[in-house]
């Protein structure tokens, strides 16, 4: 759950850029990115967390991609290795 918080905080702040300092201009963005090795850094690891945040969530695995695809045997494995719960505690 930590993760998706993380998430959610990174594409608000992304969206305060795309929106606020960079009004959707798509060249700016490009130059940005491209110009600034922290803005590249950041941009790079909210890419890497997107994968990660759709594949988080219950149905993410089974809704993201289809049967027989390689995701599939990593979300078994990611399921069968989460932490069981107390019971609702």
């Amino acid at each position: 759950m930590l993760g998706l918080f993380a998430f959610t905080y990174l594409s608000l702040h992304f969206l305060n850029w795309l929106v606020l300092d960079q009004w959707f201009d798509l060249g700016a963005i490009a130059a940005d990115i491209a110009r600034r090795p922290y803005i590249t850094v950041g941009f790079t690891a909210y890419a890497l967390l997107v994968p990660l945040a759709v594949t988080s969530t219950p149905g993410g695995c089974a809704d993201s991609v289809g049967a027989g695809t390689a995701c599939t045997g990593w979300c078994t494995r990611q399921r069968s290795s989460a932490a069981p719960t107390s019971g609702g505690r």
